[in-house]
């Protein structure tokens, strides 16, 4: 086979993996999406006629080559319609966001962009420095992750070295991000190290309330005002005081929050596709980190949940720039997130399986009825499936390779044409086998 075309000569796997699941999937010619075909889609200003482009990849996806560049037009990143130097001035801006971002990430936790992956925690629930772990815990993890190397593990971290991305066109310097930061949210300094003791809110308040009552003494007679202001600017001085005091909380408690779900992010991203060669290199394992990371603090209702990463995988694999495969990750995220939203009553991906239910039982009703019999019927086996789109079930190639021709990645799948499909389908696979059963009683008939 030409390697050029095979699947596995982009996504190489590790030799000694027992992971690997086979690729089964191979771009086809005159199926697959091609890079010419791809760059014949664009007229001379760059916009791309994104029609004819699904058609072609709903017969057989899109190949390895071109296939970051095409997903940033699939997952809408870009609109087809813009021209290339619109691109390329919103590729440079979102650029400058995301770094913009991750700089105040560092300011509250020097983790993020340092090169390491937290496997443990570094905070209480109170935003109070956690003492050193006990070796035990250290020995599990290391076992855990089979061949990494800890370093620095009383911090509970992986190191690795710092990633060398190309940010030259990152005006706003993360110097500045960090003043800014720690002039607007004063709560932010006491997340700056692991070693700072938290601030009391009693004493917060103390401070406040000493702050205002500056110009009042007090005597034997009871208190004297000095003050200037007259009660109602005292009022409304302290009124909006009290405001930005519980701003602060509200900050704090979110940093706390946030930091509190970083080594969780870790154990998963240092199990996500192992068995790639690809995760070899540290690096890589710290940029995925580190989009989740990100992510998780300017999406705080949703935050981190498990299988993120089998998600944003991909897009660090596909994108050598980090902030390329964050922008793409959001985007995938920003249609699937309420599948990771969990109440006290329901999980976010619960209406999915509802949904499946419904298909299977109109599609193949005795499947469905034969799945019931077992206990099956709400579909909760499919949970994992459905939360990472099959992620898991198929090889790295075989499920991008899925999310194109399902139109997973678009998030454009019609469930009622899906239904309507798939019926063709199964009454299309009922003639066939009527036919074959007539046959057979013919032949033995003749004979």
């Amino acid at each position: 086979m030409d390697r050029m075309n095979d699947p596995d000569y982009y996504y190489k796997l590790r030799l000694d993996s027992t992971e690997a699941i086979a690729t089964r999937f191979r771009p086809k010619v005159g199926r697959t999406l091609s890079e010419k075909r791809w760059r014949d889609a664009f007229d001379q200003n760059g916009c791309v006629d994104m029609s004819k482009v699904l058609i072609r990849i709903q017969k057989g996806g899109v190949h390895p080559l071109i296939r970051g560049e095409v997903w940033e037009f699939l997952l809408g990143c870009f609109n087809p319609n813009s021209s290339n130097a619109e691109r390329a001035a919103l590729r440079k801006s979102r650029r400058q966001q995301y770094f913009k971002m991750k700089s105040e990430c560092q300011t509250m936790d020097s983790a993020v962009g340092s090169g390491e992956v937290l496997i443990l925690p570094r905070i209480n629930e109170d935003g109070s420095p956690v003492e050193n772990e006990p070796q035990r815990e250290i020995d599990e993890e290391n076992h855990l992750n089979g061949n990494m190397e800890p370093v620095g593990m009383d911090s509970g971290s992986f190191h690795t070295e710092p990633q060398d991305e190309n940010i030259s066109d990152f005006v706003y310097s993360a110097k500045q991000v960090h003043t800014d930061y720690m002039v607007h949210n004063p709560a932010a300094k006491r997340h700056s190290t692991d070693h700072e003791e938290s601030v009391q809110s009693q004493e917060r308040i103390a401070a406040v309330n000493g702050e205002l009552a500056v110009g009042y003494e007090e005597d034997s007679g009871g208190m004297i005002e000095t003050a200037t202001m007259d009660d109602g600017e005292l009022l409304d001085a302290l009124q909006a005081k009290r405001r930005e005091v519980n701003a602060m909380f509200v900050q704090d408690k979110k940093v706390i929050q946030w930091r509190l779900v970083l080594h969780q992010v870790g154990l998963d991203v240092v199990r996500t596709d192992r068995a790639l060669q690809f995760y070899e290199k540290p690096e890589h394992l710290a940029k995925l980190w580190d989009i989740l990371a990100v992510y998780a603090w300017i999406d705080p209702d949703i935050g981190y949940c498990q299988g993120m990463s089998d998600l944003c995988s991909p897009m660090v694999v596909l994108f050598s720039n980090e902030a390329d495969a964050f922008w793409c990750f959001e985007r995938l995220m920003n249609r699937l997130r309420e599948n990771f939203r969990c109440t006290e009553h329901s999980v976010g991906v619960q209406k999915q399986l509802a949904n499946l239910g419904s298909v299977i039982h109109a599609v193949d009703p005795k499947l469905h009825q034969h799945l019931d019999d077992l206990g099956g019927g709400n579909y909760i086996f499919a949970f994992r499936m459905v939360m990472v789109l099959f992620r898991r079930e198929f090889s790295f190639a075989d499920s991008l390779y899925l999310w194109e021709v399902l139109n997973d990645i678009t998030g454009k799948l019609d469930a009622k044409k899906a239904c309507k499909e798939a019926l063709k389908i199964h009454k299309k696979y009922l003639l066939k086998a009527n036919k074959t059963v007539e046959e057979s009683m013919m032949d033995t008939t003749h004979h």
